[in-house]
């Protein structure tokens, strides 16, 4: 009977798997290479939590910003698919930046954008992507 339980156990957690980003909120988190909530519940900042949105209204954006030590801030942004844009698989990398004015910048991308996320009334972002003299506009949506 033990050998059973023991089994079916197994199976459970390999189905399961561990705790993961699929428990994280946020429609991209499962990019993002988590152990589990990055935040923790003690986090007091109003700029810690996590968004989501879209480029343009067509790449999914999900921004995680899980720390705000004086004006450097600690996110994850990750993104899906736009073949249209070169962008064949979604993603997530680890950015640090700045807050300026209570603006979120982050400008330490490989490709040299720069990201601007602002803080509206309503508790959302928007944001602005610039590279290479384009722009691109999301509005983002606090999920958590």
């Amino acid at each position: 009977m033990r050998f059973l339980v023991a089994i079916v156990a197994l199976v459970m957690l390999a189905v399961a798997g561990p705790a993961s980003a699929g428990s994280v909120p946020g429609e991209l988190s499962r990019h993002c290479s988590l152990s589990g909530n990055p935040i923790s519940e003690a986090s007091s900042h109003p700029l810690i939590g996590i968004w989501d949105g879209d480029w343009d209204g067509k790449l999914k954006h999900t921004l995680i910003v899980y720390k705000v030590t004086g004006e450097r801030v600690f996110v994850y942004y990750a993104y899906g698919i736009h073949r249209p844009w070169g962008i064949n698989r979604g993603g997530c990398t680890r950015q640090a930046g700045t807050i300026v004015d209570n603006d979120i910048i982050l400008d330490t991308f490989r490709n040299g954008a720069k990201v601007t996320y602002r803080p509206l009334d309503n508790n959302n972002l928007v944001g602005i992507y610039a590279k290479g003299g384009g722009f691109s506009y999301a509005d983002l949506k606090r999920v958590y």
